[in-house]
């Protein structure tokens, strides 16, 4: 993981959300984070989003979740996690 860390800072153009989807130790995002600054000056934010996804029901999982647990530090990066997951989430009857 550490290694496509290393390969995304001199990818990165504009600002840009990048999403861990395991279930990972603590202090892991705080590593990937160091290692993409050292290839970038360009704005990022990186955000734990762990699955939920049960064995032969992988699919309607993601696409209807019964929660969605999202770990991140700006408001940046909610608003994208937010337009993201929008058309997953049910609303509630008025």
């Amino acid at each position: 993981m550490l290694g496509v860390a290393d390969d995304l800072g001199p990818l990165i153009k504009d600002y840009v959300v990048i999403v861990d989807k395991s279930t990972v130790p603590v202090g892991t995002a705080d590593k990937v984070i160091a290692r993409i600054k050292a290839g970038t000056k360009k704005a990022f934010d990186v955000v734990s989003n762990p699955e939920f996804l049960r064995e032969g029901f992988a699919v309607t999982d993601f696409m209807k979740p019964d929660r969605i647990v999202v770990g991140l530090s700006s408001k940046a990066a909610e608003a994208v996690m937010t337009e993201v997951y929008e058309p997953l989430c049910v609303k509630a009857a008025s």
